[in-house]
């Protein structure tokens, strides 16, 4: 979004670090592509050439509204072809709902902003967790509180829960 529509604010669920490694446990195997003014123009085939000729891709699953290439070409039946042309086979998965509510990441941060946290986590399959660098903060947390808090340096971009306050875990690396 941020390369499609660069006057647009972008609120990431998590950090990149954290995306890959999250992929990685899974037993992903994750290949960044950096998209581009230049990725965007690609058509859905020659994006699909560039990553067989990178990865040799045996299998691809989509999710059910995925399309790629220049101006959202290729759809689901044209990459069902590519799929067919270019020896590997394709995968289509159904939407994932709970509760009757599609689970994507808008409705995760609709969770966040409503300060529940409790449906987030049930939406991500894990907790809901932020990254960063300890802080100094204005140094109220003991004196004025009562209790330490911890400021992390975020991303302007992260998504947060609501104003509130939080117990969690902090590990440090």
């Amino acid at each position: 979004r941020s390369v499609v529509r660069p006057d647009e604010r972008v609120v990431w669920l998590t950090t990149w670090e954290d995306r890959l490694s999250l992929l990685s446990a899974t037993g992903t195997r994750v290949a960044p592509v950096t998209f581009t003014q230049e990725v965007m123009k690609l058509s859905a085939e020659e994006f699909l050439e560039e990553l067989w000729a990178g990865l040799r891709i045996s299998h691809l699953v989509v999710g059910p509204d995925f399309a790629m290439g220049h101006e959202r070409e290729g759809t689901i039946p044209i990459l069902k072809e590519l799929a067919i042309s270019h020896n590997f086979t394709m995968e289509v998965v159904s939407a994932l709902t709970l509760d009757n509510t599609l689970v994507n990441s808008t409705a995760i941060r609709d969770a966040l902003a409503s300060a529940e946290l409790e449906r987030a986590s049930k939406y991500l399959g894990r907790h809901f967790h932020l990254t960063g660098a300890v802080i100094r903060g204005h140094g109220r947390g003991g004196s004025e509180l009562g209790y330490p808090t911890v400021n992390l340096g975020l991303a302007e971009s992260q998504a947060l829960p609501a104003d509130g306050v939080y117990a969690g875990w902090l590990i440090v690396k």
